[in-house]
């Protein structure tokens, strides 16, 4: 899907990192786990250097400016794994597809670089109806930023999505802007929708991956109404598959109103 008038110029996040304090994750860092070092970071944000290692951690990042920078020689020397799916049960509900993220990006002026981010859940546990939703990467906010960054799961590996464009009780009727993000030299791969939202995200030079399941979507857009400048621009990327794939498809559109929802895709 094609943009019109998509602008990605000023997303280069990391520009102000002089000011921000540098921390190392890793066993011999500042601190042990991920999400410490995340909680301690002031304000202004961020740079949490992570030494390389596999990260098992359920992470959320509602803080502007937090950059995370794998120190290994290639993004898979960092693991941030988690395996949460929309049917697991926390309490007594099943968390949904917004909730099963490993991780969860809700601030503003994200980057990433050098690092993997992985859900794991399909890969141990058998599809069984609804419940498979299962995501790597949620990232919400506005002029995030990941380059070389590998994300890894099955359905709903990326809902790269927004938090600008939902109006309480509008149908529509406002214009908004949605939440811009960029992925370069990026690889993203799954099966089932792989990569879906509403936001205003481009894609260069990545390599999105079909695993095996007999038909893949690639993208589930889920632009709603005319007036939401959203949408999905892929730049120069390779669309690889496992020998098992039979069909893929570029995308399909997500029909549900107001917005599209995991529970009304299979």
């Amino acid at each position: 899907m094609v943009v019109g008038s998509l602008v990605v110029v000023g997303l280069a996040a990391g520009a102000q990192t002089a000011k921000k304090p540098v921390v190392t994750v890793g066993p011999d860092g500042q601190y042990k786990t991920m999400q410490e070092a995340i909680d301690a970071a002031p304000d202004q944000g961020e740079i949490i250097k992570i030494t390389p290692g596999t990260y098992k951690e359920k992470l959320h990042i509602d803080k502007n400016g937090i950059e995370l920078r794998g120190t290994g020689a290639l993004p898979k020397d960092v693991l941030l794994t988690y395996d949460d799916s929309a049917g697991t049960v926390f309490g007594d509900k099943p968390l949904g597809t917004n909730r099963s993220c490993s991780l969860c990006v809700t601030g503003d002026d994200f980057y990433a670089e050098n690092l993997t981010i992985q859900n794991d859940w399909e890969r141990h546990n058998a599809r069984k109806g609804e419940g498979a939703q299962a995501v790597a990467l949620m990232i919400t906010g506005d002029r995030e930023v990941l380059r070389h960054v590998r994300l890894l799961g099955y359905q709903d590996t990326l809902y790269a999505t927004s938090k600008l464009c939902h109006v309480p009780g509008d149908k529509g009727t406002v214009a908004c802007q949605a939440s811009r993000q960029l992925f370069e030299d990026c690889y993203i791969e799954g099966h089932v929708d792989f990569i879906f939202g509403d936001s205003k995200a481009v894609f260069k030079n990545c390599e999105l991956h079909g695993m095996t399941h007999p038909v893949i979507a690639l993208t589930a857009q889920s632009k709603a109404y005319p007036l939401e400048d959203s949408g999905y621009l892929f730049l120069h990327c390779t669309i690889t598959a496992d020998v098992a794939v039979d069909k893929i498809y570029f995308g399909r559109p997500c029909v549900h109103i107001p917005r599209c929802t995991s529970s009304t895709r299979s």
